[in-house]
């Protein structure tokens, strides 16, 4: 993970993890680290080369790193984002 933040102005860092026994936690730190995308493959997942494949267009496309999103100035961090990802909030309002 130290080295996927040490490089992440170069090179972006796509993580898989493999089976019920991988650590996610450390799959999507590593990604995260790296300014890419965690991906976590259950046991015989019939989607396999769905995943990967879709790893492999968001490796290759650009992202907008450092972003917020927000209302009324109060910003959320979003983080690495890449094109076609849904970010989603949900608030309550009140109205007085």
């Amino acid at each position: 993970m130290d080295q996927a933040r040490k490089h992440n102005q170069t090179t972006r860092v796509f993580s898989f993890g493999l089976g019920s026994g991988c650590d996610e936690e450390l799959v999507k730190e590593t990604a995260n680290a790296g300014r890419g995308t965690s991906t976590i493959v259950g046991d015989n997942d019939p989607n396999l080369n769905g995943l990967v494949i879709k790893a492999l267009l968001n490796a290759m496309e650009p992202s907008l790193c450092d972003t917020h999103y927000g209302f009324n100035d109060d910003l959320r961090d979003a983080g690495e984002v890449f094109r076609n990802s849904l970010i989603s909030e949900t608030r309550l309002v009140t109205m007085e």
